[in-house]
């Protein structure tokens, strides 16, 4: 009889276990397509208001806006590329979830944390998602001032920069970082157009 239950306790927890199984891939499978449909509408564009709170570090962005089929899947291949390699020598050199955080208030001020200090400073997003992060001190940025792109899914933010200025964007968040390794990754998509780099931050 106990051999019997043992039995019925196995198949219910094997149930139970697939039942969670189907119903955490159907809730993947459903936020990857929302996320799909916003890409291909513009609804993917970040406001400020998107970007308020505390954010993680996540992993490294990529993402390729051209209208010319052809290029943007070559592009596609080249980026993907950058991103893994980008992503391994990021948490190489320490840039992970829990090194490094992003706070944008709803004043128009950010802070970012790393394990190497505090960037401080102001930001603003327009009507199509150009994002400008103005640092008020001390960087490794020519400028204090660097623009990109920001865009949206259901769980996480992308900011996001042309690959031109991708090297800076991510040295001025952590100094660790070497320019010229940098410089080697990010080459590897300068030859096509509308390519951008960037980070993942998520709550």
């Amino acid at each position: 009889m106990k051999k019997i239950f043992s039995l019925i306790a196995v198949v219910a927890m094997m149930i139970l276990s697939q039942n969670a199984y189907c119903q955490s891939s159907l809730s993947s499978l459903l936020k990857n397509a929302t996320n799909m449909v916003n890409s291909a509408t513009g609804n993917d564009k970040a406001t400020a208001s998107d970007m308020v709170g505390t954010w993680k570090f996540s992993g490294t962005a990529c993402k390729l806006e051209s209208s010319d089929v052809l290029k943007k899947a070559a592009g596609e291949v080249a980026a993907s590329t950058a991103k893994e390699k980008l992503d391994s020598y990021c948490a190489k050199y320490g840039l992970t979830s829990s090194s490094c955080t992003f706070t944008f208030v709803n004043n128009g001020t950010f802070k970012i944390v790393t394990a190497k200090g505090t960037l401080n400073g102001t930001y603003t997003v327009d009507s199509e998602s150009n994002l400008t992060l103005k640092y008020t001190g001390k960087t490794s940025l020519s400028s204090p001032s660097i623009s990109g792109k920001v865009y949206k899914t259901t769980s996480s933010i992308s900011i996001l920069w042309s690959a031109d200025k991708a090297v800076s964007a991510f040295s001025a968040i952590s100094s660790t970082l070497n320019n010229a390794t940098l410089k080697t990754i990010v080459s590897a998509v300068n030859s096509y157009d509308g390519v951008l780099l960037g980070i993942e931050l998520s709550k």
